[in-house]
């Protein structure tokens, strides 16, 4: 059997705490931040950011979490991950991104119930769904809609960042 490894979940507020705020302010909704994740197992970290990729963490693009907290433990092995993680490449790409129905937190859940047999929290995959049904909600969700449509191949992250999952 094989020796279990730590998985942690890593939260960052890509609003760098205005969100929490502003949704308060135009929906009377609180969240504690429009979050981005990833998970550090095997001494990386791997996120969603225009693909698959992997990172030294607390180094990557998205600078320190405001959150960090252990989310499991795991028996895959580096090797196990890192074919399950080509397994899922076409899934998560440039082309497949959306804004908000396949992004950095759908990733993050997949891999954390191939490691942990676990889902992340459902307010985090499903943020999106907090503001449905609230005018200004719905405004926004449309908005990023027509966002995702004029950016669909473009990254969010740069290919050029340290950790391009296959060390390219």
């Amino acid at each position: 059997m094989s020796e279990e490894k730590e998985v942690w979940l890593y939260q960052y507020d890509l609003t760098n705490g205005i969100g929490p705020s502003i949704c308060k302010f135009m929906t009377g909704i609180e969240i504690e931040g429009v979050w981005h994740t990833s998970l550090v197992v095997f001494g990386r970290e791997y996120f969603f950011g225009g693909g698959i990729q992997s990172g030294i963490p607390e180094l990557t693009p998205y600078g320190k979490p405001i959150k960090k907290s252990l989310f499991g433990k795991t028996t895959k092995t580096k090797k196990e991950f890192e074919a399950y993680l080509d397994s899922i490449d076409s899934k998560y790409n440039a082309d497949t991104y959306h804004i908000y129905k396949n992004n950095c937190n759908h990733f993050t859940n997949a891999i954390a119930l191939y490691l942990c047999n676990k889902p992340l929290p459902e307010d985090i995959v499903d943020q999106y769904k907090t503001l449905q049904g609230t005018p200004f909600g719905d405004y926004i969700i449309s908005t990023l809609d027509r966002i995702n449509d004029q950016n669909k191949a473009k990254t969010l992250v740069p290919d050029i960042i340290e950790g391009k999952k296959d060390g390219k």
